[in-house]
């Protein structure tokens, strides 16, 4: 009987992240910046999840030092650099089109898992992936808003979905040696000190007060420490490439949340771009013929 564990787990993992916005928009009115939001959503992440470990499982806050580049890749090259990319297309373009060329992440996956896991690019994959891509564009409005690129929006976007796409190589490595709880923390670690670097931290100190703590430790807990370790937990029982198509509930999740909470856009070609991705989610989901695409269980 097909395991359905793991994708479930990619899939709630994507809507957490697509629910991101909420807290966002709550601390960005509290007069926090980007980076300092990133930071606290990381540190506070972090720090609940090692006091968990050292009650729970002090175990799993053993690593091989010759394995810190598993985790700097995830934490540094992928969750503090796509985050930077990301911030950086959003202030200087349209969020619409930071989406879209996040989103590439799921074409960058495939291909390096195919790389370096050999995993199979299977007919079922490529057309998920298409659907997903399509989806995407769909749902960040860029078809007929004459959305105009300059080449440097260009690479730095791009650049977003690659160091986003590099969680799932790195995250994949990792997994075949530690627990999702051990990956997660040191992730959150290792982004912690990326984000610090750039945050302006003593500005983010004068502007701390009980409101951004509570709400910064909701973010931390339900948009990060969750999604990370059931992504995680995921990833380590199903090919990267498919997860990372999976996960693409999160834009859509976020579009569901701007339209029915902050009264954005919903106009038919959005809702269209919805139903490609669920479908790209169900195609990939439908039972195998021939042993293709089999996951661990």
């Amino acid at each position: 009987m097909k395991n359905y564990k793991a994708p479930a787990a990619v899939i709630a993992a994507g809507v957490l992240w697509g629910i991101i916005s909420i807290f966002i928009r709550l601390l960005s009115a509290a007069g926090l910046e980007s980076l300092q939001i990133g930071f606290v959503r990381n540190v506070f992440a972090f720090i609940v999840l090692l006091v968990i470990i050292l009650v729970k499982d002090k175990d799993a806050l053993k690593i091989n030092i010759r394995d810190v580049w598993m985790f700097l890749g995830t934490g540094i090259l992928s969750t503090t650099l796509f985050s930077w990319c990301n911030i950086t297309v959003v202030r200087e373009s349209q969020a619409s089109l930071a989406v879209v060329l996040l989103y590439t992440s799921p074409i960058f996956v495939s291909i390096m898992s195919a790389i370096f896991f050999h995993e199979k690019m299977t007919m079922k994959k490529i057309i998920a992936l298409v659907m997903t891509f399509c989806g995407v564009v769909l749902v960040a409005g860029i078809v007929g808003g004459g959305v105009h690129v300059s080449a440097r929006i260009l690479a730095i976007g791009l650049c977003s979905g690659f160091c986003y796409a590099l969680y799932s190589i790195f995250g994949k490595a990792a997994s075949a040696k530690y627990s999702a709880a051990t990956t997660t923390l040191y992730t959150f670690m290792f982004a912690t000190i990326g984000f610090f670097v750039m945050c302006h931290p003593a500005d983010l100190v004068a502007k701390m007060n009980a409101h951004i703590f509570v709400i910064s430790l909701m973010l931390s807990f339900i948009c990060s420490l969750l999604p990370f370790f059931l992504y995680t937990y995921g990833l380590g029982l199903m090919e990267s490439g498919k997860a990372a198509i999976l996960v693409t509930t999160e834009p859509v999740v976020g579009s569901l949340v701007g339209i029915f909470l902050f009264g954005e856009d919903h106009s038919p070609v959005r809702i269209l771009g919805m139903l490609l991705v669920f479908s790209a989610i169900i195609i990939l989901n439908m039972p195998a013929r021939g042993g293709d695409d089999t996951d661990k269980s």
